[in-house]
C-alpha cells in the first residue's frame, strides 16, 4: 500500500512537470500519465522484467537467426528475380504452433520474428531504391523516408550505446507486460492469457504488416510491391 502510494506521488509530480514543459500538447500529457498509471501495478511490472529477462537470454539466438535469414531471404528474391517460373516471393505463411505455449512463444521471439523482419528490411529498401518516379512530390517522400530512418537508426544506436540494452527488448517486454493490466479476478498464470494476449495479439501487431508483404511479377516489370502505399 505505502509502496502504490509512493509511485502515484511520484506519477502526479511527473505529470505536473510534463504539462508545464509541453502546455500546448494536451493529448501527450494524458496518453503519457495513462500508460505510467496503469503500468504502475505489481503483475505489470513484475511481467515486464520476467519479460526483459526472456528477451534478453535469447537475444544472441535471435540476432544470428536475423542475420542468416536476411542472407536467406536476400537468395530467394534473387532466385526470384531470375526464375521466370517464380511469379511472387513473401514471408512464410505457415509457422510452427505447438501445444506447449512457452515453447511457441521462444520460436516466435526468435526464428518467426528473424524471418518476418528481414524480409521486410529488405522489402522496404528494394522499394526504396525501385521507385523510379521523379516529380518533386515524390522525391521529397522519398527524403522524408530516408530522413526518417536515419534518426530512428541513430535513436537506437544512443539506445543501445548509452543502456546498453537493446531497444527492441525493452519496447516488446513493454508492450507484453501490457496484457497484465485490468486483470481483475482472473489469475496472471491463466495460460489463455499469454496465448489470447501476448502470442495472438502484441505478437502479431509486431509481425505486422511485414506478414503481408510481397514482391511479384507483372508484364511491365519484375518489381512490384504489395501493399501499395
Amino acid at each position: 500500500m505505502v509502496t502504490k502510494m509512493i509511485l502515484w506521488n511520484l506519477l502526479n509530480r511527473l505529470a505536473k512537470h510534463l504539462t508545464l514543459i509541453y502546455k500546448g500538447y494536451p493529448a501527450f500529457i494524458k496518453h503519457i500519465k495513462y500508460q505510467i498509471s496503469y503500468s504502475c501495478d505489481i503483475y505489470v511490472i513484475i511481467a515486464f522484467i520476467f519479460f526483459i529477462v526472456i528477451h534478453s537470454v535469447f537475444w544472441p539466438i535471435y540476432v544470428s537467426l536475423y542475420l542468416f535469414m536476411l542472407l536467406a531471404n536476400g537468395y530467394r528474391i534473387c532466385n526470384y528475380r531470375y526464375q521466370p517460373r517464380k511469379t511472387e516471393v513473401a514471408p512464410i505463411k505457415e509457422f510452427y504452433r505447438s501445444r506447449y505455449m512457452w515453447l511457441e512463444f521462444i520460436y516466435n521471439i526468435t526464428y518467426r520474428r528473424a524471418h518476418v523482419n528481414s524480409f521486410s528490411m529488405l522489402y522496404r529498401i528494394l522499394k526504396l531504391l525501385k521507385d523510379d518516379t521523379y516529380n518533386y512530390q515524390n522525391v521529397f517522400s522519398k527524403w522524408v523516408v530516408y530522413l526518417k530512418n536515419l534518426f530512428h537508426a541513430l535513436f537506437i544506436l544512443l539506445w543501445n550505446l548509452i543502456t546498453g540494452t537493446p531497444w527492441l527488448i525493452i519496447s516488446r517486454s513493454f508492450q507484453y507486460s501490457k496484457a497484465f493490466r485490468f486483470l481483475g479476478d482472473d489469475s496472471p498464470f491463466d495460460p489463455l492469457l499469454m496465448r489470447q494476449l501476448v502470442l495472438n495479439n502484441y505478437q502479431m501487431s509486431e509481425l505486422l504488416p511485414g506478414l503481408n508483404y510481397r514482391i511479384y511479377k507483372t508484364s511491365d516489370s519484375v518489381w512490384n510491391f504489395n501493399p501499395h502505399k
